[in-house]
Protein backbone atom coordinates (compact mmCIF):
# COMPACT_ATOMS: atom_id res chain seq x y z
CA UNK A 1 0.00 0.00 0.00
CA UNK A 2 1.35 3.71 -1.01
CA UNK A 3 0.17 6.33 0.96
CA UNK A 4 0.77 9.98 0.68
CA UNK A 5 0.34 11.19 4.30
CA UNK A 6 -1.65 14.99 4.45
CA UNK A 7 -2.10 16.41 8.10
CA UNK A 8 -3.46 13.97 10.94
CA UNK A 9 -5.49 12.16 8.30
CA UNK A 10 -3.87 8.40 8.38
CA UNK A 11 -6.05 5.04 7.70
CA UNK A 12 -3.99 2.95 9.94
CA UNK A 13 -5.41 0.63 12.66
CA UNK A 14 -4.09 1.65 15.91
CA UNK A 15 -5.20 -1.33 18.04
CA UNK A 16 -2.35 -3.51 17.03
CA UNK A 17 1.46 -3.93 17.22
CA UNK A 18 3.07 -1.33 14.82
CA UNK A 19 6.87 -1.07 13.70
CA UNK A 20 7.91 2.09 12.20
CA UNK A 21 10.93 2.50 9.44
CA UNK A 22 12.11 5.66 8.55
CA UNK A 23 13.82 4.95 4.91
CA UNK A 24 14.75 8.76 3.99
CA UNK A 25 15.35 7.80 0.15
CA UNK A 26 13.52 4.39 -0.63
CA UNK A 27 14.91 3.37 -3.97
CA UNK A 28 16.95 0.43 -5.64
CA UNK A 29 19.86 -0.20 -4.02
CA UNK A 30 22.10 -1.13 -0.91
CA UNK A 31 20.05 0.69 1.68
CA UNK A 32 16.99 -0.35 0.28
CA UNK A 33 17.91 -3.99 0.39
CA UNK A 34 18.66 -4.01 4.13
CA UNK A 35 15.10 -2.38 4.68
CA UNK A 36 13.70 -4.90 2.86
CA UNK A 37 14.80 -7.78 5.33
CA UNK A 38 13.95 -5.28 8.49
CA UNK A 39 10.47 -5.14 6.61
CA UNK A 40 10.47 -9.19 6.59
CA UNK A 41 11.98 -9.96 10.11
CA UNK A 42 9.66 -7.56 11.28
CA UNK A 43 6.46 -8.99 9.31
CA UNK A 44 7.22 -12.43 10.59
CA UNK A 45 7.15 -11.42 13.96
CA UNK A 46 3.78 -10.32 13.81
CA UNK A 47 4.22 -6.24 13.20
CA UNK A 48 2.32 -4.00 11.33
CA UNK A 49 5.12 -2.43 8.73
CA UNK A 50 5.10 0.93 8.44
CA UNK A 51 7.58 3.13 6.08
CA UNK A 52 8.02 6.81 6.24
CA UNK A 53 10.17 8.11 3.15
CA UNK A 54 10.83 11.54 1.89
CA UNK A 55 11.27 10.15 -1.81
CA UNK A 56 9.63 6.73 -3.29
CA UNK A 57 10.64 5.55 -6.71
CA UNK A 58 10.50 1.91 -6.35
CA UNK A 59 8.94 -0.15 -9.11
CA UNK A 60 4.95 -1.23 -8.98
CA UNK A 61 4.79 -3.37 -6.50
CA UNK A 62 7.61 -2.92 -4.17
CA UNK A 63 4.87 -1.11 -2.13
CA UNK A 64 3.17 -4.09 -1.21
CA UNK A 65 5.90 -5.11 1.07
CA UNK A 66 4.81 -2.13 3.98
CA UNK A 67 2.46 0.47 4.22
CA UNK A 68 4.13 3.50 2.62
CA UNK A 69 4.03 6.85 3.58
CA UNK A 70 5.42 9.84 1.94
CA UNK A 71 6.02 12.83 3.99
CA UNK A 72 7.65 16.57 2.50
CA UNK A 73 11.30 16.71 3.21
CA UNK A 74 11.14 20.14 5.16
CA UNK A 75 8.17 18.45 7.21
CA UNK A 76 9.32 15.22 8.06
CA UNK A 77 10.55 15.64 11.97
CA UNK A 78 6.97 17.06 12.73
CA UNK A 79 5.46 14.38 10.49
CA UNK A 80 7.70 11.54 12.19
CA UNK A 81 6.46 12.81 15.77
CA UNK A 82 2.59 13.16 14.34
CA UNK A 83 2.93 9.45 13.48
CA UNK A 84 4.65 8.17 16.78
CA UNK A 85 2.67 9.91 18.57
CA UNK A 86 -0.61 8.08 16.93
CA UNK A 87 0.58 4.75 16.52
CA UNK A 88 2.82 4.30 19.78
CA UNK A 89 4.59 1.85 17.66
CA UNK A 90 7.19 -0.83 19.69
CA UNK A 91 10.19 -0.74 17.64
CA UNK A 92 11.54 2.28 15.29
CA UNK A 93 14.64 1.43 13.12
CA UNK A 94 16.32 3.81 11.32
CA UNK A 95 17.90 2.76 7.99
CA UNK A 96 19.02 6.19 6.18
CA UNK A 97 18.35 9.80 7.25
CA UNK A 98 18.89 11.76 10.20
CA UNK A 99 19.27 9.97 13.24
CA UNK A 100 14.96 9.41 15.14
CA UNK A 101 16.33 8.90 18.61
CA UNK A 102 17.45 12.94 17.74
CA UNK A 103 14.07 13.66 16.70
CA UNK A 104 11.54 12.04 18.86
CA UNK A 105 10.92 13.33 22.30
CA UNK A 106 11.73 11.37 25.24
CA UNK A 107 8.30 11.19 26.68
CA UNK A 108 7.26 8.96 23.26
CA UNK A 109 10.11 7.12 23.59
CA UNK A 110 9.15 4.90 26.28
CA UNK A 111 8.26 1.11 25.97
CA UNK A 112 9.78 1.73 22.45
CA UNK A 113 13.02 -0.31 20.81
CA UNK A 114 15.25 2.11 18.54
CA UNK A 115 17.65 0.72 16.11
CA UNK A 116 19.32 2.88 14.39
CA UNK A 117 21.10 0.93 11.23
CA UNK A 118 24.31 3.29 10.40
CA UNK A 119 25.51 2.59 6.63
CA UNK A 120 28.45 5.36 6.86
CA UNK A 121 28.91 8.04 9.06
CA UNK A 122 29.72 10.57 5.71
CA UNK A 123 30.01 13.48 7.55
CA UNK A 124 32.57 12.82 10.27
CA UNK A 125 35.02 12.95 7.57
CA UNK A 126 38.28 14.76 9.01
CA UNK A 127 37.85 12.52 12.27
CA UNK A 128 37.41 9.72 9.62
CA UNK A 129 40.40 10.29 8.25
CA UNK A 130 42.61 9.92 11.35
CA UNK A 131 40.20 6.66 11.94
CA UNK A 132 40.69 4.83 8.79
CA UNK A 133 44.62 5.26 9.10
CA UNK A 134 44.71 3.29 11.88
CA UNK A 135 43.97 0.33 10.27
CA UNK A 136 46.45 -1.55 8.14
CA UNK A 137 47.18 -1.46 4.69
CA UNK A 138 45.51 1.54 4.05
CA UNK A 139 46.47 3.06 0.93
CA UNK A 140 46.42 7.08 1.37
CA UNK A 141 45.90 8.12 -1.91
CA UNK A 142 42.49 6.29 -1.62
CA UNK A 143 41.53 7.26 1.45
CA UNK A 144 42.17 11.36 0.71
CA UNK A 145 40.27 10.44 -2.97
CA UNK A 146 37.40 8.42 -1.42
CA UNK A 147 37.07 11.54 1.26
CA UNK A 148 36.81 14.27 -1.94
CA UNK A 149 34.02 12.09 -3.14
CA UNK A 150 32.10 11.95 -0.48
CA UNK A 151 32.90 15.66 0.35
CA UNK A 152 31.83 16.49 -3.12
CA UNK A 153 28.12 13.84 -2.76
CA UNK A 154 27.62 16.55 0.31
CA UNK A 155 27.90 19.51 -1.23
CA UNK A 156 25.70 18.36 -4.41
CA UNK A 157 22.81 16.52 -2.20
CA UNK A 158 23.30 18.83 0.81
CA UNK A 159 22.93 15.78 3.09
CA UNK A 160 21.82 16.65 6.51
CA UNK A 161 24.09 16.01 8.98
CA UNK A 162 23.71 12.46 9.94
CA UNK A 163 26.61 13.18 12.29
CA UNK A 164 24.14 13.54 15.79
CA UNK A 165 25.50 11.44 18.33
CA UNK A 166 23.26 8.42 18.46
CA UNK A 167 21.54 8.27 22.46
CA UNK A 168 22.73 5.36 24.07
CA UNK A 169 19.49 4.10 24.41
CA UNK A 170 18.79 3.07 20.73
CA UNK A 171 20.40 0.10 19.08
CA UNK A 172 23.26 0.72 17.01
CA UNK A 173 24.05 -1.43 14.25
CA UNK A 174 26.16 -1.23 11.38
CA UNK A 175 26.79 -3.44 8.20
CA UNK A 176 30.40 -4.93 8.56
CA UNK A 177 33.32 -4.37 10.94
CA UNK A 178 34.85 -2.07 9.02
CA UNK A 179 31.74 0.20 9.48
CA UNK A 180 31.72 -0.58 13.08
CA UNK A 181 35.35 0.43 13.88
CA UNK A 182 34.87 3.79 12.24
CA UNK A 183 31.24 4.31 14.35
CA UNK A 184 32.93 3.32 17.21
CA UNK A 185 35.95 5.31 16.57
CA UNK A 186 33.93 8.60 15.86
CA UNK A 187 31.25 8.38 18.37
CA UNK A 188 32.74 6.95 21.31
CA UNK A 189 29.78 4.42 21.50
CA UNK A 190 29.16 0.64 21.61
CA UNK A 191 28.04 -0.96 18.20
CA UNK A 192 27.20 -3.94 16.88
CA UNK A 193 27.96 -5.54 13.10
CA UNK A 194 24.47 -7.18 11.30
CA UNK A 195 25.58 -7.96 7.86
CA UNK A 196 23.34 -7.95 5.70
CA UNK A 197 22.70 -11.15 3.43
CA UNK A 198 20.17 -12.06 1.07
CA UNK A 199 16.73 -12.34 0.75
CA UNK A 200 16.28 -16.17 0.24
CA UNK A 201 15.68 -18.31 3.26
CA UNK A 202 17.44 -20.84 1.27
CA UNK A 203 19.19 -19.60 -2.24
CA UNK A 204 19.53 -22.31 -4.63
CA UNK A 205 23.01 -22.52 -6.75
CA UNK A 206 23.59 -22.95 -10.63
CA UNK A 207 23.70 -26.35 -11.80
CA UNK A 208 26.74 -27.35 -13.13
CA UNK A 209 25.26 -26.89 -16.88
CA UNK A 210 24.38 -23.62 -16.72
CA UNK A 211 27.92 -22.55 -14.87
CA UNK A 212 29.53 -24.70 -17.82
CA UNK A 213 27.58 -22.51 -20.54
CA UNK A 214 28.36 -19.06 -18.56
CA UNK A 215 30.15 -16.41 -20.98
CA UNK A 216 34.05 -16.79 -20.37
CA UNK A 217 34.75 -13.39 -21.48
CA UNK A 218 32.06 -11.06 -19.57
CA UNK A 219 32.03 -9.21 -16.53
CA UNK A 220 29.49 -7.51 -14.91
CA UNK A 221 29.06 -4.15 -12.37
CA UNK A 222 26.12 -3.91 -10.54
CA UNK A 223 25.27 -0.69 -8.19
CA UNK A 224 23.30 2.88 -8.46
CA UNK A 225 25.16 5.36 -11.03
CA UNK A 226 27.04 7.11 -8.38
CA UNK A 227 30.05 8.92 -8.36
CA UNK A 228 31.57 6.87 -5.82
CA UNK A 229 31.27 3.71 -7.58
CA UNK A 230 33.83 4.64 -9.94
CA UNK A 231 32.52 3.84 -13.16
CA UNK A 232 34.11 7.12 -14.70
CA UNK A 233 37.34 4.53 -14.12
CA UNK A 234 35.76 2.00 -16.61
CA UNK A 235 36.99 3.27 -19.92
CA UNK A 236 40.03 3.62 -18.63
CA UNK A 237 40.62 0.15 -17.11
CA UNK A 238 38.56 -1.20 -20.13
CA UNK A 239 41.10 -0.54 -22.83
CA UNK A 240 43.30 -3.02 -20.78
CA UNK A 241 40.41 -5.80 -21.05
CA UNK A 242 39.70 -5.61 -24.29
CA UNK A 243 38.74 -9.19 -24.70
CA UNK A 244 36.53 -9.00 -22.38
CA UNK A 245 33.07 -6.99 -22.36
CA UNK A 246 31.87 -5.48 -19.33
CA UNK A 247 28.02 -5.04 -18.48
CA UNK A 248 27.14 -2.53 -16.07
CA UNK A 249 23.73 -2.62 -14.44
CA UNK A 250 23.07 0.93 -12.48
CA UNK A 251 19.55 2.40 -10.90
CA UNK A 252 18.95 6.14 -11.82
CA UNK A 253 16.77 7.62 -8.92
CA UNK A 254 17.92 11.25 -8.98
CA UNK A 255 18.64 13.88 -11.93
CA UNK A 256 22.08 13.87 -10.66
CA UNK A 257 22.50 9.86 -10.89
CA UNK A 258 20.68 10.56 -14.09
CA UNK A 259 23.19 13.22 -15.22
CA UNK A 260 25.94 10.72 -13.98
CA UNK A 261 24.79 7.85 -16.07
CA UNK A 262 24.35 10.44 -19.47
CA UNK A 263 28.07 11.51 -19.05
CA UNK A 264 29.58 7.98 -18.92
CA UNK A 265 27.90 7.92 -21.83
CA UNK A 266 29.57 10.72 -23.44
CA UNK A 267 32.23 9.96 -22.56
CA UNK A 268 32.57 5.96 -23.73
CA UNK A 269 31.34 7.22 -26.80
CA UNK A 270 34.18 9.80 -27.00
CA UNK A 271 36.65 7.72 -26.09
CA UNK A 272 35.36 4.84 -28.78
CA UNK A 273 35.33 2.17 -25.96
CA UNK A 274 33.59 -1.16 -27.63
CA UNK A 275 33.62 -3.42 -24.68
CA UNK A 276 31.42 -1.21 -22.36
CA UNK A 277 27.21 -1.52 -22.10
CA UNK A 278 25.72 0.46 -19.82
CA UNK A 279 22.59 -0.43 -18.63
CA UNK A 280 20.07 1.59 -16.64
CA UNK A 281 16.92 0.61 -14.07
CA UNK A 282 16.80 -2.79 -15.12
CA UNK A 283 14.41 -5.28 -13.75
CA UNK A 284 15.57 -8.31 -11.63
CA UNK A 285 15.10 -10.94 -14.48
CA UNK A 286 17.34 -8.91 -16.53
CA UNK A 287 19.68 -8.89 -13.53
CA UNK A 288 19.69 -12.05 -13.08
CA UNK A 289 19.84 -13.48 -16.48
CA UNK A 290 23.10 -11.24 -16.66
CA UNK A 291 24.59 -12.54 -13.52
CA UNK A 292 24.28 -16.08 -14.43
CA UNK A 293 26.24 -15.69 -18.23
CA UNK A 294 28.43 -13.33 -16.61
CA UNK A 295 32.24 -14.92 -14.95
CA UNK A 296 33.21 -12.32 -12.89
CA UNK A 297 31.92 -9.08 -10.92
CA UNK A 298 34.07 -6.58 -10.40
CA UNK A 299 33.33 -3.82 -7.14
CA UNK A 300 35.68 -0.71 -7.95
CA UNK A 301 34.69 1.40 -5.00
CA UNK A 302 37.05 1.66 -2.32
CA UNK A 303 36.02 2.11 1.44
CA UNK A 304 32.90 0.06 0.27
CA UNK A 305 30.43 -0.32 3.79
CA UNK A 306 29.39 -3.42 2.66
CA UNK A 307 28.53 -4.22 -1.13
CA UNK A 308 25.36 -6.06 -1.84
CA UNK A 309 26.31 -6.56 -5.20
CA UNK A 310 29.29 -9.04 -4.18
CA UNK A 311 26.91 -11.32 -2.42
CA UNK A 312 24.11 -11.08 -4.98
CA UNK A 313 27.37 -11.80 -7.63
CA UNK A 314 28.87 -15.02 -5.61
CA UNK A 315 25.41 -16.40 -5.53
CA UNK A 316 25.20 -16.46 -9.53
CA UNK A 317 28.55 -17.80 -9.96
CA UNK A 318 30.63 -14.73 -10.11
CA UNK A 319 34.28 -13.92 -9.16
CA UNK A 320 33.94 -10.98 -7.35
CA UNK A 321 36.88 -8.47 -7.96
CA UNK A 322 37.22 -6.40 -5.37
CA UNK A 323 39.26 -3.76 -4.00
CA UNK A 324 41.79 -3.88 -0.74
CA UNK A 325 39.27 -1.53 1.47
CA UNK A 326 36.63 -1.50 3.62
CA UNK A 327 33.48 -4.05 4.01
CA UNK A 328 33.98 -5.70 0.98
CA UNK A 329 37.56 -6.60 1.51
CA UNK A 330 36.48 -7.54 4.91
CA UNK A 331 33.17 -9.85 3.69
CA UNK A 332 35.49 -11.17 0.48
CA UNK A 333 39.27 -11.83 3.11
CA UNK A 334 37.17 -13.65 5.70
CA UNK A 335 34.54 -15.82 4.16
CA UNK A 336 35.19 -15.78 0.36
CA UNK A 337 39.33 -15.97 0.40
CA UNK A 338 39.45 -18.95 -2.06
CA UNK A 339 36.66 -17.10 -4.37
CA UNK A 340 37.29 -13.67 -4.74
CA UNK A 341 40.23 -11.66 -5.86
CA UNK A 342 41.84 -8.24 -4.93
CA UNK A 343 43.32 -5.51 -6.79
CA UNK A 344 45.54 -2.91 -4.41
CA UNK A 345 45.58 0.30 -7.25
CA UNK A 346 44.17 2.96 -6.94
CA UNK A 347 44.18 4.67 -10.41
CA UNK A 348 42.03 3.08 -13.53
CA UNK A 349 45.19 2.13 -15.55
CA UNK A 350 46.96 0.41 -12.79
CA UNK A 351 43.67 -0.76 -12.04
CA UNK A 352 43.35 -1.81 -15.64
CA UNK A 353 46.67 -4.00 -15.51
CA UNK A 354 46.13 -5.98 -12.17
CA UNK A 355 42.75 -6.75 -12.97
CA UNK A 356 44.09 -7.85 -16.29
CA UNK A 357 46.68 -10.54 -14.76
CA UNK A 358 43.85 -11.93 -12.44
CA UNK A 359 41.78 -12.58 -15.26
CA UNK A 360 44.52 -14.33 -16.95
CA UNK A 361 45.18 -16.31 -14.19
CA UNK A 362 41.28 -17.00 -13.84
CA UNK A 363 41.49 -18.39 -17.59
CA UNK A 364 43.55 -21.19 -16.46
CA UNK A 365 41.74 -22.94 -14.25
CA UNK A 366 39.51 -25.90 -15.81
CA UNK A 367 35.57 -25.41 -15.44
CA UNK A 368 35.23 -28.39 -13.12
CA UNK A 369 38.03 -26.67 -11.20
CA UNK A 370 35.92 -23.36 -11.05
CA UNK A 371 32.47 -25.15 -10.16
CA UNK A 372 34.21 -26.66 -7.25
CA UNK A 373 35.26 -23.46 -6.28
CA UNK A 374 31.88 -21.95 -7.15
CA UNK A 375 29.87 -24.94 -4.82
CA UNK A 376 32.43 -23.92 -1.74
CA UNK A 377 31.36 -20.39 -1.69
CA UNK A 378 27.86 -20.89 -2.46
CA UNK A 379 27.32 -23.52 0.81
CA UNK A 380 29.44 -20.24 2.72
CA UNK A 381 26.75 -17.87 1.14
CA UNK A 382 23.79 -19.66 1.83
CA UNK A 383 25.17 -20.80 5.50
CA UNK A 384 26.46 -17.14 6.66
CA UNK A 385 23.83 -14.51 4.45
CA UNK A 386 20.70 -15.86 4.03
CA UNK A 387 17.56 -14.66 5.40
CA UNK A 388 17.68 -17.13 7.81
CA UNK A 389 21.17 -16.12 9.72
CA UNK A 390 19.67 -12.32 9.36
CA UNK A 391 16.81 -13.39 11.34
CA UNK A 392 18.80 -15.08 13.85
CA UNK A 393 21.36 -12.07 14.28
CA UNK A 394 19.10 -9.99 14.74
CA UNK A 395 16.66 -12.04 16.97
CA UNK A 396 19.85 -12.41 19.43
CA UNK A 397 20.73 -8.48 19.75
CA UNK A 398 16.73 -7.34 20.01
CA UNK A 399 14.80 -10.23 21.44
CA UNK A 400 15.47 -9.47 25.17
CA UNK A 401 14.49 -6.07 24.73
CA UNK A 402 11.28 -7.04 22.37
CA UNK A 403 10.24 -8.78 25.61
CA UNK A 404 10.47 -5.84 27.91
CA UNK A 405 7.99 -3.65 25.39
CA UNK A 406 5.78 -6.42 24.65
Amino acid sequence: MLCVMEGDHMNINCNIQHALIWHKELYVGGGTHVYRLFVKYLKELGFNVITITTSYVLEKGDEEESKVIVVNKSLFRDEIIKLVTKLRPKIIVRISGPLLDRVIPPVLKKNTIIINYIHFPYDATIRLMESILRLKNISLIALVDDIAINLLRALLFKRESEMDRPSENSIILTNSNFTRYIVETVWGINAYTLYPTLLEESPKPLNYDAFANKVKNLIAMLGTYTIGKRYHFIPIVAKHLRNYGIVIMGSTPSQLNKLYYKTLSLINNMLNVRNILMLSNVDESVKKYILSRSVALLHLRFFEHFGIAILEGIKYGNIPLVHTSGGQYEICKNFFPHWCRFFASVNPNDIGIELSKILDELSSYTVDELYRGYVKAFDVLKRRFSFNTFKENLDSMIKSFLHEVM
